[in-house]
C-alpha cells in the first residue's frame, strides 16, 4: 500500500482540498489548481474555447491570437488602447473615437467641408465659423 509523502508538495495539505502524491496535489473533484486552491467553477480548464487545458500544470495553452490565464483576451495586430476592444482581430472603437487603434478623436463629418479636425475639435477655414465649420 502506498502512503503519500506530504513533504513532496509545495503545500503538503493541498489547501485541505486534496492529497499530495509524488510531489503533486491530486485535488478533490470540486477543486483545481497546482495546490487545489481554486474552486472548480473558477478554473480555467475550458480555456474560454480558445486553448487547450494542460492537466499536469493546471494551465491553458492558448490558440494563436488569444492570451490570458484562461485564453479570454483576443490579440489584435494593434493595441486598441483604452477606447476600443479587439473583436475578430480588429479594434472596435467606443463612441467618439476612431482609427485603427481607436486613438483618434472622431469628428463631425461636416468639419471636412470647410475646416480640419484637430484634437477632436473642428478648426474652421478662414472666413467660416460654427460648430462644424
Amino acid at each position: 500500500s502506498f502512503f503519500p509523502s506530504p513533504a513532496d508538495c509545495l503545500d503538503p495539505a493541498c489547501s485541505s482540498h486534496g492529497v499530495c502524491i509524488h510531489g503533486e496535489c491530486r485535488c478533490n473533484p470540486e477543486w483545481c489548481g497546482s495546490n487545489c486552491e481554486i474552486l472548480k467553477t473558477m478554473c480555467p480548464d475550458q480555456c474560454s474555447g480558445h486553448g487547450t487545458y494542460l492537466q499536469e500544470s493546471g494551465t491553458c495553452t492558448c490558440d494563436p491570437n488569444w492570451t490570458g490565464v484562461d485564453c479570454s483576451n483576443e490579440i489584435c495586430s494593434v493595441d486598441c488602447g483604452s477606447h476600443g476592444v479587439c473583436m475578430g482581430g480588429t479594434c472596435h472603437c467606443e463612441k467618439g473615437w476612431t482609427g485603427p487603434a481607436c486613438n483618434q478623436r472622431a469628428y463631425h463629418p461636416r468639419c471636412a467641408e470647410h475646416g480640419i479636425c484637430k484634437d477632436g475639435m473642428c478648426e474652421c477655414s478662414q472666413g467660416r465659423n460654427g460648430k462644424h465649420s
